[in-house]
């Protein structure tokens, strides 16, 4: 008998795992891929680290170049930081490929 209730327990418990994973999966199909430049004035930034506002584990560093490319979701913001410097925050809409 307790061998069963073992078993139900871990069922439950893989039921459980797999319905805080299967909705991630699911808003993940949503994502758009955004790429862009990050400059000023006298030339590219590299380093420039680029986050989803709403979900800061959706992130990138722009290369030697002060290119990025992200997958975030439609509609979203965008938040570029660097040491030293204030964030920058931008709403992506329409336009795909932005230069920032």
């Amino acid at each position: 008998m307790r061998r069963k209730y073992s078993l139900l327990a871990l069922g439950l418990m893989l039921l459980v795992i797999l319905a805080f994973i299967v909705p991630n999966n699911l808003s993940a199909q949503n994502l758009k891929e955004i790429k862009g430049v990050v400059k000023t004035n006298i030339g590219f930034l590299s380093g420039v680290s680029v986050m989803v506002k709403a979900d800061p584990k959706i992130g990138v560093i722009t290369d030697v170049n002060g290119n990025y490319n992200i997958k975030a979701p439609e509609n979203s913001t965008l938040v570029f930081g660097a040491v030293r410097c204030k964030s920058i925050e931008m709403l992506l809409d329409r336009e795909e490929n932005s230069t920032f």
